[in-house]
């Protein structure tokens, strides 16, 4: 078996060497902006119709779901895929993420808002 010495992994310069040399508070503040972003812009400006005028909701919609902890009303901006149509939701983190586990814990009341 072949394996390359410690020195050599990560690669100078690569995707997982520069991930790991972020710090951790810069990643979580990231993240938090990221939240801010989605809650004070891509939500209200795609409910007014503006994005979709400019082409952004052709792979988005929204989904309202049920918070499975506080039973707030929880809005997701999220990418999607119509195949035979069947809507194939692509969700950051896949089954760990909020909305799938908020749309698992009451199917009833999820909707959904496309265009």
């Amino acid at each position: 078996m072949n394996t390359l010495p410690k020195n050599d992994f990560p690669r100078p310069k690569s995707f997982v060497a520069l991930y790991l040399s972020i710090d951790q508070n810069l990643l979580k503040k990231k993240f938090i902006l990221w939240k801010r972003l989605n809650k004070y812009f891509v939500i209200p400006f795609y409910k007014l119709g503006l994005l979709p005028l400019v082409g952004f909701s052709k792979n988005f919609l929204l989904l309202f779901t049920i918070g499975r902890r506080t039973g707030k009303k929880r809005i997701f901006p999220v990418r999607y895929v119509r195949m035979d149509n069947i809507l194939h939701l692509y969700a950051g983190g896949g089954m760990n993420s909020d909305c799938v586990k908020n749309m698992l814990a009451s199917p009833k009341k999820v909707k959904v808002q496309i265009g």
